[in-house]
């Protein structure tokens, strides 16, 4: 989606060294008091067409609500990263072409359902006045935001500073390809300015390509973006009285840089192309779309970003809801096996964020009790988890409007006694800083498997094991 090519070109000058928990980790938690959390914003309607894309075919097969089950567990993915998340949402109001074609002005039918899940897991949901793209650039820019995920590269276009390619969550351990406006500008072998990318979207094509050049390929374009910064630049100047003008000259300009190559930069001539230039290239309105998009004034908005804990209870109604396993049994399954890790990481969070304000004494919430089955400095810690008050809090949020098969239950109870996570020590540590400041030095472990240790971790019996990562397993 976007510009064509446009991914292809910006390749190289991606990081992919990390995965959504590194960069989480260390560019949020690590780096932010008192919020602890990376802020990410996301084209909620990339998410809706990848979701709706999966189940063209076979929908009849694949249960009730197959959309909404899956969003259920990309939230649930979302929520077991130290991420702030803000969904952006394309409005009504934007423009009424894209690719050639008219857009209806009316919500997509999932986008309703879309903002109660996301809201009901802690998530904020925002409405663009205009193109989600622009709008997350925007927030982008102002800091409102650190990173922007979508598979759009026309978000490049309107000046986007760090974008994370990636369509849908599905493990957070897996690396991802992060791009900034800076390695874009500086790489050796992309250099892309603002104008530049401006420049190729209106050349090659990108969401509104109304006026683009046939024929024109993407290399033709990159070899030409030093045209797309005077562009750029001009029409920031000039008042749109002044434009025509100055439009005839830079078209000649580029006119003759197709037909002539001058300087060399393109390494052939392209005679064919240069006539096909009409007088109208390039579509102002377009141009204006690109530079001057419609965005929120967030000037008069307050949009602070939070790290929230999920509603269990409103979930549990949703699934009971939307789901033909909305039953006690099922809700229980599924968020065991789809939330607990998040549920987990965000009561630690909440003990982190309460220490950085000054409240000390902050006990941890009890839907999910845990104690601590493996310790790995500077790495991961095991926990092993078993519930809380959570199955009560599911169990009256419920209507019972599904029937409960109470032999199902039992079996889910057994198998909730001994489930185990990973969670990133560093986070651990500090949410039980004086417990685990009793652990054996690096010294001490590091020249055998060390001791077992008993301690009393949120008033639970914890044991700790501390791992000799040196040594081999045999």
């Amino acid at each position: 989606m976007g510009i064509d090519g446009l991914w292809k070109l910006v390749q190289m000058a991606a990081n992919k060294q990390r995965s959504f928990t590194e960069i989480a980790t260390s560019e949020g938690f690590k780096t932010r008091p008192a919020l602890r959390a990376y802020t990410l914003g996301i084209d909620a309607s990339i998410w809706i067409h990848k979701i709706q894309q999966t189940f063209v075919i076979g929908h009849a097969q694949t249960g009730t609500n197959p959309e909404l089950r899956t969003l259920l567990y990309r939230l649930a993915q979302l929520l077991a990263v130290t991420a702030s998340v803000v969904f952006v949402f394309d409005s009504p109001g934007h423009p009424a072409f894209k690719r050639g074609r008219n857009v209806v002005p009316a919500d997509h039918w999932l986008v309703t359902d879309f903002k109660d899940m996301a809201t009901a897991f802690g998530f904020d949901v925002h409405q663009a006045p205009g193109e989600a793209e622009a709008e997350l650039a925007k927030m982008n820019e102002l800091g409102v935001i650190d990173a922007i995920v979508t598979e759009d590269s026309d978000v490049f276009v309107f000046g986007a500073r760090t974008v994370i390619r990636s369509s849908m969550y599905k493990d957070n351990r897996k690396k991802v390809s992060v791009w900034t406006s800076s390695a874009i500008l500086r790489h050796a072998n992309v250099k892309l300015s603002l104008g530049g990318l401006m420049l190729i979207a209106l050349l090659v094509g990108g969401n509104y390509d109304g006026n683009r050049l046939p024929g024109c390929s993407i290399g033709i374009a990159l070899a030409c973006y030093h045209l797309g910064d005077e562009l750029r630049m001009r029409i920031k100047a000039l008042g749109w009285a002044d434009l025509p003008m100055f439009m005839d000259a830079w078209r000649r300009k580029l006119l003759t840089t197709l037909k002539e190559d001058p300087s060399g930069i393109l390494g052939r001539r392209y005679p064919k192309l240069a006539a096909s230039i009409p007088d109208t290239f390039p579509n102002l309105t377009i141009v204006n779309l690109y530079m001057h998009p419609l965005t929120s004034n967030f000037d008069d908005m307050d949009i602070t970003p939070q790290l929230c804990f999920p509603d269990i209870a409103k979930l549990a109604q949703l699934c009971e809801a939307y789901f033909q396993w909305g039953n006690k049994t099922g809700i229980l399954r599924t968020f065991r096996s789809n939330l607990w890790s998040g549920i987990i990481l965000r009561t630690l969070l909440e003990k982190v964020i309460a220490t950085d304000c000054g409240e000390h004494d902050k006990t941890l919430n009890t839907l999910l009790e845990f104690r601590i089955k493996k310790m790995f400095p500077g790495s991961v810690s095991v926990l092993e988890l078993w519930p809380g008050t959570i199955n009560k809090v599911v169990g009256s949020a419920l209507l019972g409007v599904c029937v409960v098969d109470w032999e199902s239950v039992q079996k889910e109870l057994q198998a909730s006694a001994h489930f185990k996570i990973n969670i990133p020590t560093v986070i651990l540590s500090e949410a039980c800083p004086a417990q685990l400041a009793l652990m054996p030095s690096a010294s001490c472990w590091s020249t055998g498997r060390g001791p077992l240790w008993l301690r009393r971790i949120g008033g639970l019996n914890t044991t700790v094991q501390v791992i000799d990562l040196t040594k081999d397993d045999n």
